[in-house]
């Protein structure tokens, strides 16, 4: 990561828009630089605005809607960007805010972020990633691999926290060293080791608790199971059979009632049809006078539409006439309106033309007469604005004089206040108080962390002496808990050993013991197949018997149908002869009464038979038996019609026998095919059977008995088999269920053992580690006292000294008091911690002393009084020397402003009289113009005159236009009118002579008609749509007549073969048929029902064996998988993933020292940095001190000046290493250069100077003289009155 430009606008005391480019060629060469500038300027400033722009908050002030102390006073905007190169990607992040209406004083509004990908770093344009400011921290914190803190600990180190890293504990150490290096990852490595341990634990529990969950029935219950599924299905499949000529029979008698229905419904159809032919009779003697009329239509129309046309036309003359008359008068009124407009827009034509010279003249005098009118406010303008300067500088002229004589006074006065200000002194005691403060800073910071270190591990200290008491007794409670479980394991193995009838060995272990219980299982397993085969031979035994009774009986049935059948085909022979001889008398007499019926239809047509017309029937011109109507009486017809019913009936009761007989012997029929299907059936399934019985017995036969190896036994000895085998399955079950059951037991008991020796291993491991991190926390807690009396309060007792020089004695007394308990506290503690020995938890409990900020506050109270003090007298004698100075140059500047003030009043005097005479002869001239245009026009204007005549002619000439073209409209109007009436005439004329004609032929077509008079033509007509629809009416009368006839014929042809099939069908009763077939159905689903539920039982009963069998395997695979992890867990995982991570980070750790003892090398070859892998704190840097015998040293005593080089070192050392996430290359160091001397500076500028040949940017803040004058590439900040600041050197830009 390298910052590549900073751009901040209004931050602390850098007011205004400022941009420094680390791309500069200054900075080329010369990596390394510094930004200096007297304390306070606001070098710090620069650090403030990169934290700013990244994390949106610094190390120093955090900033909210509601709080900003980094704004600028007097500004109401606030901002900063920086754009930076991370990943070979260039990134440019931004942060502002500002204040309502961009009033300083205004309310602060939301703060504005913006992280953004360039293709360059001049990129104005670049993709915007996140613009939420919450989420532009995360892609930077994703982007960098840091958050703000381990940033500032890392790339920036701040005022106050250069030693950070160095200081850190361990937790916080190993954070930053997991963001920089990427080693999180072995954090989450050793949880997931430990997690999964925790799994298959779980895992395995669970499937001990499964097996306990699961249910088996014993043999008895399981074989009667089996028995009551056979006895249903053998229930089931006689009532689909019931069921099934159950539904035959509805299906025929629901026929034969359709078809009954359809015949009477057609015989109604038929009567109903002849009936609506007799009625629409009248309607054919209308279609025949419709037809006549027809032909007379054509000569009636065509009189008509003539008729018609010659009124219409005769209308229109007389409108057209009264039209022509309108025209005309209006034509002579148009006339008369043309001739008045042409004579008045004459009149006003001369009228203009006369005008227009006056015009001309008017205008050009109203020219002239403004021009002087411009010309005498220009001079008036000018006249005033002259007279004002004349006046203005008379009066600066008195001021300036007056200023003149208040300046030389003051400058008096100020001469003799510089002559009592003593400048040397007051420079020498400003700087040493400077040194005061920096070296204040850095002692209050050092030792207020020391202390707070020290009551921290005091603290863990006490808390660890507490914790190895508690384990030590939990370590004697596991130690008894194993002794237990190692009994238990005992007994249960030697109750398995006997139950499973094994020999009494040493190396008989869980495995030889599983191994020997699945033997057992497979034997059952084969036990209850031998069982179920023979199960299956008993019950096909019982089936072929039932098999054997059923083809006997199905043989005797067959006898008897037959015999019954012959009996019933012998009177239907007899029955039908019968029938034939009926169905021909019918025939006779259907004929007969038909005749009759068409007699009688044509009876009503008899009367309108004429003598020489013809006869709608027969076509002949004669009639002779219209004079003898006894031939047409409907006596006839009455006796035919009751000889047809007698018949009718005769016949239906003979066809109602002949069905009844027929659909018997169709029964029987059935029946008998039934039955010889079913013995056909009967005989295939007992072969077949037996077939199987024998084949089944000889897989088993060798099993069961030597005797009956190649003959089948009887159904006695197969039951005596079964026995024997339940019997042998009984006593392996319970011996296998005891033995699996100890075994679960074994194994649970040797997974708690295996969990009580790896908490045992734990808490020895835990318990040393603790002592050991004791031990090391008690010579750490001596040695932070040595550290904390013998150097820091050693200092700052010197600083004090050195103070009372420039400060009053008395004023720092209470500290010194302050500073003396601290000691005797200290003390008293390393009176418990001398030694090797740890002391008992109850003797170590010292009361936490808090160290009194105010007391130490006082101290810094008077460093800066002292400091303000001096450099408010500094600050008067410069700004004196700088008021004296201005005070003279303003002087000359009052000088020469009066020689100039003087000079320009006498110029201005003589202009003024000039310009007063020139505007007395423009006045005269404009007044004589004048009088001369009122003399032409008056005060009217010219233009306004000559519009009003334009608009006049226009006007008139329009309407003149308009009456013209009205004269012509008139004009042809007449023409075309007259033209109209001369056509319609002799169209009028045409129509007469074909009105005439028209009428004579139509009238000479209705004599000759059938019509006598118009009215009876006119009431024959019928329209075509009318006449079509009588037409179609007819036709389907006729149609329906024969369709219906044909219906009858047809539904008596189906009914006649029902009852020929089903001589008995008119016997079935639908309604009990539909009962009983529900009864039955009914009954099939509840056996449906019965056999679903015990089936499931049975499949259930199959899984839970097969389960049972399967979680004794997975429990046996389970817990060989859970030792694997049980091994990984205990060496690598942990609950927080800190045993694996802290491994892996002592190895990072390692690789940081090494980069750090290699520059540390370079400045110092006194000190060398290690650290103990094997100790409990493993993250503990340790330092070698190889001038005093390699004595070994914590980092919490080094001084200031060690601190300082050994953070420096290790911070590069930290900036070297490169990981997946982040590459550092830019450091920038804040203060710390204070503490050291001469040499110890030069050796860190040494190593400065090399690290930037490897393309590192390192940026240096200090006050310190000695490292300004030898760094080359500087940032200054300079500082000015009123507390704001400015940049200049290498980069830097002012953008304001």
């Amino acid at each position: 990561m390298k910052i590549l430009k900073l751009s901040f606008e209004n931050i602390n005391s850098l007011k205004g828009k400022w941009q420094i480019d680390f791309e500069d060629a200054a900075f080329y060469h010369h990596a390394l630089f510094a930004i200096t500038g007297p304390t306070g300027a606001g070098k710090t400033t620069i650090l403030d605005a990169i934290c700013l722009a990244l994390y949106g908050e610094t190390p120093r002030l955090s900033i909210s809607a509601t709080q900003n102390e980094l704004m600028s006073i007097g500004t109401a905007f606030a901002a900063s960007s920086v754009i930076f190169r991370a990943n070979d990607k260039i990134y440019q992040v931004s942060w502002s805010q500002r204040r309502a209406k961009q009033k300083t004083d205004g309310n602060l509004q939301a703060v504005s972020r913006e992280i953004s990908l360039l293709q360059h770093a001049n990129d104005t344009h670049g993709k915007i990633l996140e613009e939420k400011a919450s989420l532009v921290n995360k892609e930077v914190e994703r982007i960098l691999g840091m958050n703000k803190v381990q940033f500032t600990r890392s790339v920036m180190l701040v005022q106050g926290e250069f030693a950070a890293f160095l200081q850190s504990d361990a937790t916080e150490r190993g954070q930053i060293l997991e963001q920089i290096t990427g080693t999180h990852i072995y954090a989450k490595i050793g949880q997931a080791a430990f997690e999964k341990h925790k799994e298959q634990l779980n895992l395995l529990k669970n499937l001990q608790i499964k097996l306990g969950e699961v249910n088996l029935l014993n043999t008895e219950e399981y074989d009667e199971l089996i028995k009551k599924i056979s006895e249903i299905t053998q229930q089931k499949n006689l009532l689909e059979t019931q069921i099934k000529l159950m539904s035959d029979r509805q299906k025929i008698a629901n026929e034969y009632q359709t078809l009954n229905q359809e015949m009477a419904h057609y015989q109604a159809k038929l009567i109903e049809h002849q009936e609506a032919l007799t009625n629409f009779e009248p309607n054919i003697q209308r279609m025949k006078h419709a037809h006549d009329a027809k032909n007379l239509q054509p000569l009636y129309t065509a009189f008509h539409e003539y008729h018609l046309e010659y009124n219409n036309k005769q209308d229109q003359l007389i409108i057209l006439n009264h039209r022509l008359n309108e025209i005309q008068l209006s034509h002579q009124k148009r006339s008369q309106t043309h001739s008045e407009l042409k004579e008045k827009f004459n009149k006003i034509t001369d009228d203009y033309e006369n005008l227009k010279p006056t015009l001309q003249a008017v205008r050009r005098l109203d020219q002239h007469i403004a021009s002087l009118r411009k010309e005498h406010q220009s001079m008036i303008q000018t006249l005033e604005k002259t007279k004002q300067d004349y006046t203005s500088t008379q009066n600066l002229l008195k001021e300036t004089q007056s200023n003149q004589s208040a300046l030389v006074q003051d400058i008096d006065t100020i001469q003799q206040k510089i002559k009592g200000i003593d400048s040397e002194n007051l420079k020498k005691n400003l700087k040493l108080c400077d040194n005061h403060i920096s070296q204040y800073d850095t002692l209050i910071q050092a030792i207020t962390h020391a202390h707070q270190q020290q009551l921290w591990r005091i603290n863990v200290f006490s808390n660890h002496l507490h914790e190895l008491k508690d384990k030590r007794e939990h370590f004697k409670s596991v130690n008894l808990n194993l002794q237990s479980i190692d009994n238990q394991i005992g007994t249960i193995n030697i109750k398995i050993i006997d139950n499973l009838n094994l020999t009494k060995k040493d190396d008989i272990n869980v495995d030889i013991l599983q191994k020997n219980i699945e033997d057992q299982y497979e034997k059952i397993k084969q036990q209850t197949h031998h069982l179920y085969t023979l199960e299956r031979i008993l019950k096909d035994y019982e089936q072929y018997a039932r098999i054997q009774s059923d083809i006997s009986d199905t043989n005797r049935k067959i006898i008897n149908l037959q015999e019954e059948k012959i009996k019933i085909q012998d009177i239907l022979e007899t029955v039908s002869q019968n029938i034939h001889q009926a169905s021909q008398t019918h025939k006779a007499i259907l004929e007969n009464y038909e005749l009759h019926k068409q007699i009688l239809y044509m009876k009503m047509h008899f009367d309108q038979l004429q003598d020489g017309s013809p006869c709608p029937l027969c076509g002949s011109t004669e009639h002779p038996f219209k004079l003898q109507p006894h031939h047409l009486d409907d006596e006839h017809a009455k006796q035919a019609k009751e000889k047809l019913v007698f018949c009718e009936n005769q016949l239906n009761e003979l066809n109602h026998t002949a069905t009844q007989h027929t659909t018997t012997l169709h029964k029987l029929q059935m029946a008998l095919d039934d039955h010889q299907e079913h013995l056909n059936t009967a005989q295939n399934t007992s072969n077949s059977l037996y077939h199987d019985l024998n084949a089944l017995w000889q897989t088993i036969a060798s099993e069961c008995s030597l005797e009956h190896a190649n003959t089948l036994p009887s159904r006695n000895t197969i039951g005596k088999f079964i026995k024997n085998s339940q019997d042998k399955i009984k006593n392996l079950e319970e011996s296998y269920q005891l033995s699996s059951r100890l075994l679960h037991e074994l194994n649970q008991l040797i997974a708690q053992k295996d969990r009580q020796m790896i908490e045992k291993e734990n808490l020895k491991i835990n318990g040393l580690k603790l002592r050991d991190d004791a031990l090391v926390l008690m010579r750490e807690i001596y040695d932070g006292k040595v550290h904390f009396c013998d150097q820091l309060l050693s200092a700052f007792y010197q600083l004090i000294q050195a103070q009372n020089t420039i400060s009053l004695p008395n004023e720092l007394n209470a500290i010194k008091q302050h500073l003396s308990k601290i000691t005797t506290w200290y003390d008293n503690i390393a009176h418990h911690t001398q030694g090797d020995v740890l002391p008992e938890a109850e003797a170590f409990n010292p009361s936490p002393l808090t160290l009194k900020e105010e007391e130490f506050g006082k101290v810094q109270y008077v460093l800066s009084q002292t400091k303000q003090m001096l450099e408010n007298q500094a600050n008067q004698a410069t700004a004196l020397n700088e008021d004296y100075i201005n005070k003279q140059t303003k002087l000359i500047h009052l000088d020469a402003q009066i020689n100039a003030h003087t000079k320009k009043i006498q110029e201005l005097t003589p202009v003024i009289a000039e310009l007063e005479h020139t505007m007395a002869n423009k006045v005269l001239e404009i007044k004589t113009q004048t009088n001369e245009r009122i003399t032409l026009l008056g005060d009217k204007n010219p233009d306004h005159t000559e519009n009003n005549y334009q608009d006049k002619l226009t006007q008139i000439r329009q309407q003149l236009e308009n009456a013209t073209k009205n004269v012509h409209d008139d004009i042809a109007d007449l023409h075309a009118q007259k033209a109209t009436i001369e056509s319609l005439n002799l169209t009028i004329k045409e129509l007469a002579n074909k009105l005439s004609q028209s009428k004579v032929s139509f009238e000479q077509a209705l004599m000759a008609s059938e019509f006598d008079t118009q009215a009876e033509f006119l009431a024959a007509l019928i329209l075509e749509d009318e006449l079509i629809e009588l037409k179609t009416a007819h036709d389907t009368l006729i149609n329906q007549l024969s369709q219906t006839t044909i219906s009858i014929n047809n539904c008596q042809e189906k009914l006649d073969n029902l009852i020929k099939s089903n001589p008995n069908v008119h016997q079935f009763k639908l309604e009990d048929l539909h009962t009983e077939l529900i009864n039955l159905q009914q009954q099939l689903e509840s056996i449906n029902q019965s056999i679903g539920e015990l089936n499931a039982i049975k499949n259930s009963e199959l899984q839970n064996r097969q389960r049972h069998t399967q979680i004794l395997k997975d429990i046996q695979r389970q817990e060989q998988e859970n030792a694997i992890w049980a091994k990984l867990d205990m060496l690598i995982g942990s609950a927080d993933g800190k045993k694996y991570r802290n491994f892996v980070q002592g190895l990072t750790l390692d690789l940081v020292l090494h980069h750090a003892n290699q520059i540390l090398a370079k400045m110092n070859d006194r000190y060398l940095l290690t650290f103990d892998a094997d100790s409990s704190r493993t993250l503990e840097i340790l330092v070698t001190d190889l001038h005093q015998g390699d004595v070994v040293r914590s980092s919490k005593n080094l001084s200031g000046g060690e601190s300082f080089i050994i953070s420096l070192a290790l911070a590069l050392g930290l900036s070297q290493i490169n990981s997946q996430n982040i590459q550092i290359e830019s450091l920038f160091l804040d203060e710390g250069f204070g503490t050291l001397d001469e040499t110890a500076l030069d050796l860190a500028l040494n190593t400065l100077f090399e690290l930037q040949q490897s393309g590192k940017s390192i940026g240096i803040i200090s006050h310190v003289a000695s490292l300004k004058e030898r760094i080359d590439t500087q940032i200054i900040v300079e500082k000015h009155a009123g507390g704001y600041s400015t940049l200049h050197g290498a980069g830097v830009k002012n953008l304001s």
